[in-house]
Order: structure tokens, then sequence, then C-alpha cells
């Protein structure tokens, strides 16, 4: 540094500081400053990316569940038999959605009666709703998708419940 240009005053004492430190630990101090950032921002990353992925696990898990009431509520919006037991399988096979009393509150179809019918069916609509919700299906944030299940998940039970209490 030239004797006329000085350093500015709040960096004199750090100037002394460094003055006195070997190269070896400057570049030491440098790379420790530049870790600590990079670690944290890989930390923060791990953290989103962790969310995402649970996010959209639930949602694969709701999908698998959701398949398989959505057939039985269609056997029994068609007047057959619904595959009850596969409904309950495919809930057991999923118990982090929780949806196992919604599953034990589906009532048989029975003497395969109209009324009978259209309990089995209000209850395994009722089961898609809270599959819906608890498996993140409907809070999709990327719009595109969320019209698509929204259909799959809430207006189609909805028709399907309509068309056979129309009947």
């Amino acid at each position: 540094m030239t004797p006329s240009a000085s350093p500015p005053t709040v960096l004199r004492p750090v100037l002394s500081i460094t003055d006195r430190i070997r190269t070896a630990t400057r570049l030491g101090v440098v790379v420790l400053a530049l870790l600590v950032p990079g670690a944290l921002a890989t930390g923060m990353y791990t953290a989103v990316t962790s969310s995402d992925i649970a996010f959209s696990t639930r949602e694969r898990e709701g999908a698998d569940v959701l398949r398989s009431v959505l057939v039985a509520l269609t056997d029994t919006a068609a007047g057959r038999t619904p595959d009850l037991a596969a409904v309950r399988a495919a809930a057991d096979a999923q118990p982090d959605l929780e949806i196992a009393d919604a599953v034990a509150a589906v009532p048989e179809p029975g003497d395969g009666t109209v009324a009978a019918r259209i309990a089995t069916a209000t209850a395994l609509a009722a089961l898609i709703a809270e599959i819906g919700n608890d498996s993140n299906l409907i809070l999709d944030p990327d719009l595109d998708s969320f019209y698509v299940m929204d259909a799959q998940v809430v207006q189609l039970p909805q028709a399907m419940l309509a068309a056979l209490q129309a009947a």
C-alpha cells in the first residue's frame, strides 16, 4: 500500500490482524467462510426436497387406495356387488393414511336393494372424500393436476351417487 493511500478506519484493525496471519491460515479462513454457507444451503435444500418427497409419497399412497374404492363405488352404482375386501386390503396396506375407521363404516350392500346400495355408495363417497383430504390428492399445489383430481375425487363420486339416487 502506498503511503498516500491509507486504509479506511473501519478496516485498520482487521488489516493489522491479517498482516500477522500466515497465508495458509488466511486460506483456511476463506475456505471456512465459504463452507458454512454451502453447508447451510445444502441442509435447507435437503429439508425442502424431503418435504416434497413426503408430500408426493402420501399422494401415491392415496391414489393406490382410491383406485379400489372408486371401483367399488362404480360396482355399487351399477348394481353389482362391490369388492369391499379389496377396499379393506388397500386401506390396510397404507396405514399412514389413517382411514381404517372410515373403511369400517362402509356397510355391506346386503340384500342388494336400492336403499342398501345407496347406503353403501354414500359411505364409499365419504371414504373417497376422506382419502382425498388425508392423502393430499386434492391439496396438490400444481393447478393442472388439481382440476383432474377434483374431478376424480370430488365430482365423480357425487355424480355416481346422484345417478344411483335418481334410479
